[in-house]
This record gives structure tokens, sequence and C-alpha cells, in this order.
């Protein structure tokens, strides 16, 4: 048995064109769903606007067309991806995989960029799940020890993910599959300082942008190492920090991430390390049955490496307010849930909400995460559990643990859930909710579309000076 380079080359090109059925596709139209539904919401972004406006810039100027994302007819495949997969992270909305970052959208993005040549429903449940495979395992390989040193696995990773995903649409052969991955190494990157600006959700787009290069480029004859992941200097001895895991390639083909251990359909526009504060603190709250204005003080037991990537204490900008437990928590507790509503200037800036900001405190401890204390081998937003003490001014206090995420597999969202929350996407991004109904049918039944890009066309806007 070769190196991680060849494993990963010989399984990419041995799964293109290959036809899942069962979990598997069903996993994946549910997690395309939703990709579908945050990459219209994202149009509505000042992110979005900027991705949009650059389009627009990079558009050859053949045609005044607009594609369902927004975007010029004529732009080239690898600005597509980009703009897509910048669309599909701007509001922190899309799916997570835990401790692998978001590959869902960033795949899709990958995968649809060409409109030139039309992708069948069938053709991309396949490719999406060979990439999101390769996701995954790269993401273990390397080791939880690169997101806790700063890098963003969704752009580092994900650059794989997406390069995977291309060469299995492509069905490109074994040595070519190998020279995208050479490429693709030298294309990643993305670090945390940039949580709570646009550039975040610039890192899935050019994940998925990369992962078009890397592909195409390859396919015409570009050459690169041989084995990009493998031995001293190679990928895994420099990103893993010497903490790589080469036994996260021991089963690959037998159990597929995409059904095991599945994704996480977020159920709030935010840090996924955010949730299980968020949901413990309202649930304390609500033991207590209390308003938020007789809270004296609220207090969030997290895993350890849970506040890295949370930065913002006092967020001044609804970007920051997405990596703040802070702001989460307290806002969360004043109006019950978290809505894409609960992310914008003025709901940020509301003084109430101002006030019980300041009455949060975090603390990491190992006792939150026992299995893994250190948190080497383990995500902060899944591993272990959170838990949350609320205090009230005349004395009381309750106390909430959440283990399970909402949204992920052990608590999946319902169909209802999904489904408003496919509506307030559309609505964010400006598109006819009344579309919702007809697109849920389309992408839930993936296996009779054609040609899912023109299955999306009813998204396009009327003008590109809708999303400026």
């Amino acid at each position: 048995m070769g190196g991680v380079t060849d494993r990963l080359a010989e399984f990419v090109a041995a799964n293109a064109g290959r036809s899942f059925g069962g979990d598997h596709a069903v996993a994946t139209k549910a997690v395309v769903l939703d990709s579908v539904g945050v990459i219209a919401a994202g149009a509505g972004s000042e992110a979005g606007h900027a991705a949009l406006r650059y389009a627009r810039s990079a558009s050859v100027g053949c045609s005044a067309g607009l594609r369902w994302w927004g975007g010029p007819v004529d732009v080239p495949p690898s600005v597509a991806a980009m703009c897509t997969g910048t669309l599909a992270h701007a509001l922190d909305f899309d799916d997570a995989l835990p401790g692998a970052g978001h590959p869902s959208a960033l795949l899709l993005s990958a995968l649809l960029a060409d409109q030139r040549t039309p992708v069948s429903g069938v053709a991309l449940v396949s490719a999406f799940i060979v990439g999101y495979e390769v996701n995954a395992r790269l993401a273990k390989a390397v080791g939880h020890r690169h997101y806790l040193h700063g890098w963003h696995t969704t752009a580092t990773i994900g650059s794989f993910g997406a390069t995977a995903a291309v060469c299995a649409l492509l069905g490109l052969d074994e040595p070519t599959v190998r020279t995208a991955f050479g490429i693709a190494g030298s294309l990643t990157g993305g670090l945390q300082r940039n949580f709570g600006t646009m550039t975040k959700p610039l890192h899935s787009g050019l994940a998925a942008s990369n992962g078009v290069l890397a592909a195409r480029l390859a396919s015409n004859g570009m050459t690169s190492a041989d084995a990009i992941f493998d031995g001293p200097r190679g990928y895994l001895d420099i990103y893993s920090l010497g903490a790589s895991r080469l036994d996260a390639f021991d089963d690959l083909g037998d159990r597929w991430a995409i059904s095991s251990p599945g994704s996480t359909v977020k159920k709030y526009p935010c840090a996924l390390e955010t949730y299980r504060a968020v949901e413990a603190a309202v649930e304390a709250r609500e033991q207590l049955g209390v308003p938020a204005t007789e809270i004296a003080a609220v207090e969030c037991i997290v895993p350890p490496g849970t506040m890295g990537p949370l930065r913002y204490h006092r967020p001044t900008t609804e970007l920051e307010a997405k990596f703040s437990m802070h702001y989460t928590v307290a806002a969360a507790l004043f109006d019950g849930t978290l809505t894409l509503d609960s992310f914008t200037d003025a709901a940020i800036e509301r003084p109430a909400v101002r006030a019980l900001m300041e009455l949060v405190a975090v603390r990491e401890d190992v006792v939150c995460r026992p299995e893994d204390p250190e948190g080497l081998n383990s995500s902060a937003s899944s591993g272990g559990f959170v838990d949350v003490v609320v205090r009230t001014r005349d004395g009381r206090s309750a106390t909430a643990r959440v283990t399970n995420v909402v949204g992920s597999p052990a608590r999946p969202l319902t169909e209802q859930e999904q489904r408003s929350k496919f509506t307030d996407c559309l609505r964010t991004g400006g598109r006819d909710t009344g579309l919702v109904d007809e697109l849920l049918a389309r992408l839930r039944d993936l296996d009779r579309v054609d040609d899912v890009d023109k299955a999306l066309t009813v998204l396009t806007p009327t003008n590109a000076e809708e999303h400026r």
C-alpha cells in the first residue's frame, strides 16, 4: 500500500461516477438543499455584495445574463466557485462537520462552477460524497491541533475536498488526481485571525475556487509533487504540527462521513462553538421563569478550545457578533432564540443586550470534555458538554447542561425547521419565498434532475443591482 497521496488519488479515481443510494444519498440531498438556501441568503449580506461586485468586474462582458446565484453567466468557473462559496459562508449559516469545517457549501460551489457542462443530480451526489469523504479523512489526519493553532480547516482542508470532488466529476485518472492534490497543496491557506471579517467567508470561496483550479490545471498538463501529503515537508508533516493521524485512512471506502458521523445543519447563523451555551442559557432561564432583565449573572463552563475562534467580547459589527460567546448568549437570553435578525447592527447595539453581555462570564474547563481533556482529538463544538449557570437578582440560580448540538445527527432539525430556515434564507437574499416548495421538491428529488444549475434558475435575480 502506498502513501496517503496514492491512497486518496486511487480512492477518488476508483469512485468517480459511482452510484450512491440509501442513507448516503439522502444525507447529501439534505445538505445540498441547505447549501442552496444559504447561498441565496448570502447575496443579501455585505460580504455577498462585495463578492458579487467582484464577479461583475471579472466578467468578460459577452453577456448581460445572470446565473441563479446572482453573478454574470460569463465569469470563469474559478470565479463562480469563489463567489458562491463566499455567499454560502457569508452568514455563517452553512452546515458543518465538526473537526472538518464547512465542506458542503464549498463542494457544491466547486461542482456547479462551470455551467457549460450540465451536472445531473446523480453526478452531483456522487462527486459530492467523494469530495466530502476526502475532506473528512484529511481533517482527521491533520489533527485538531491544526485548528487550535489558528488555521481555518474550511480553507485549508476544504481545498482538497473541493479538488477531489471536481476530479471525481471530471472522471480524472489516478495520476492526474495525484497531480491535482499537489497543486492544491500550494493553494491552501486561511487564518482564524480573519474570523469576524468578510475574509472568513471568503475562505470558503477560495477553497472552492482552489478545487476548480487544481483539477483543471492538472487535467491540462500542469505538474506538481507526486506525494504532497507524505514524508518530510509534505502537507501532513507541516500542517499537523507533528500530530498527524494516519489511522484516519484505515477504513477508507468502508465508512462514509456523509452519513457517519454526518453533518450538522445549522439552526443559528453564528459560530457552532456558541450553540450549546446558547441553548443551555435559555433552558436555565426558562427553569427560573424570569425575563432577561432579572438576570444578575451568567456563567458558561465550556470545553478547552471553545474560545479560540470566539474572539470578540464586545462585538461592534454583525460579523464580530457571530464569533462572540458573550453576545450570542445575551441575545438568546433576551429574545429566547437566535435568528438572522439577531445579527444586524441595530440588534447588536440594543442597550439592554449590551448590558446583559457584561453579566456573561465564560470559563474553559477540562471537566467538560473528560474523553479528550486537552481537546487534541475532538472539536470544542461537539465534544464533551457545556454547562451554564444563570443567577437572578433575587438570589436564585439554575443550571442546564447541553451535550448534543441542535442540528447534529443526534438532534436533527425537523422538516418544518428545515423549511423555515430555507424560507428565511430566500427572504434574506431577496428571493421570492413563494418558490420554497417548488425548490424543496426539486432538491429532495435530485435523482430526477438532469441539470442542477438549470433547475435553480428560478432563483435568478432580475438584475445585478438587486444585490449591489
